[in-house]
């Protein structure tokens, strides 16, 4: 389930990455990344 909004959000940031929120949202997502890698 949490996969699956990670990737919604990156669908929808991709569609207004022109004001740089993308990278900021692609930060977010290999933080979010490394703590569910640290968990399991």
């Amino acid at each position: 389930m949490v996969q699956c909004q990670l990737n919604n959000a990156l669908r929808c940031t991709c569609l207004v990455n022109n004001n740089g929120a993308f990278l900021s949202t692609l930060r977010q997502y290999v933080t979010v990344q490394q703590e569910v890698s640290l968990m399991s």
